[in-house]
């Protein structure tokens, strides 16, 4: 059994036809024919009934639902063996959100490069659910963020750590609040918040109950940028403990306030089962950075 026969074999399944599985891959009907034949002839049973209008037989549905697998480990047996014949080259696409990537990722990258020079690293930054659509098209290999709020098909996420959020207010205007408060100052002050697909959004909704009982709150669509705007007037931002936060800006501690946001890699649940050298590095090297 190879790698071309298995192919050849999911290609029928997905043409619908000898004759069209042969256009696809640019071989004669006849080179098809044959590597079906030698396939069946090495696993010991017949994949299709001919006589039946190329219909599949039992054991041909059966092999049919694992072909992916074993397509998947060949081409990772296959990777791994040309890895040790030469440097490895090519590319991963991640996805990050914005406080990570400004805080951890230079130093993930760099230590990658070290073992991995001619490995590009594509890194996308969004929120959860923006880089989690991109995994969604396969343009993505995975994605480190928030637990998403929505899942798609076939993906697993992998908890790394949990981060709070935060709520922040101007050295200037600091006098106005008191060292504790409880939640109703939330409703006091205008907040700055990220975009509504944000995971601090999305927290900051959950704490209150009804839409009515929501503060009144200016939306920002970088997290990193919603200290910028809480200076010109008493204001109140909101982020997460991972945002980098300059000496203008306190942190106000508010009582009965424990939500946290679960940070973590998200991926395709098949893919992350044969992984290249390569991409095993990188999320051994994030888990490191962010355990």
């Amino acid at each position: 059994m190879d790698l071309k026969e298995l192919q050849a074999f999911k290609t029928i399944l997905v043409e619908g036809n000898f004759s069209k599985a042969a256009q696809k891959l640019h071989y004669a009907q006849s080179t098809i024919t044959m590597q079906i034949q030698r396939l069946e002839k090495e696993i010991d049973f017949r994949l299709f009934d001919r006589s039946a209008n190329l219909q599949l037989t039992p054991s041909g549905e059966l092999f049919a639902k694992e072909v992916d697998g074993l397509i998947k480990h060949w081409s990772s047996v296959v990777d791994s063996a040309r890895s040790i014949q030469k440097e490895e080259v090519g590319e991963i696409n991640i996805g990050v959100v914005e406080p990570i990537a400004i805080t951890k990722f230079p130093r993930i990258i760099a230590e990658f490069r070290k073992e991995k020079p001619f490995v590009t690293c594509n890194i996308t930054i969004g929120n959860a659910d923006s880089l989690g659509l991109l995994l969604e098209k396969q343009q993505l290999d995975f994605i480190i963020a928030g637990k998403p709020t929505k899942y798609y098909q076939h993906t697993v996420f992998e908890e790394l750590y949990q981060e709070k959020i935060i709520f922040i207010v101007s050295r200037k205007f600091v006098e106005l609040f008191s060292e504790k408060h409880k939640i109703d100052v939330l409703n006091k002050y205008p907040l700055f918040v990220s975009g509504e697909n944000c995971l601090t959004y999305i927290q900051l909704e959950q704490l209150f109950e009804a839409p009515q009982q929501r503060p009144f709150h200016y939306s920002v669509g970088q997290l990193s940028n919603v200290s910028n705007f809480i200076h010109e007037f008493p204001s109140i931002g909101v982020v997460s403990s991972s945002v980098v936060l300059k000496d203008d800006v306190f942190k106000l501690p508010i009582d009965g306030i424990k939500s946290m946001i679960s940070i973590g890699i998200y991926s395709k649940k098949e893919d992350i089962q044969y992984l290249s050298k390569s991409k095993q590095l990188i999320l051994k090297l994030i888990r490191e950075s962010l355990c």
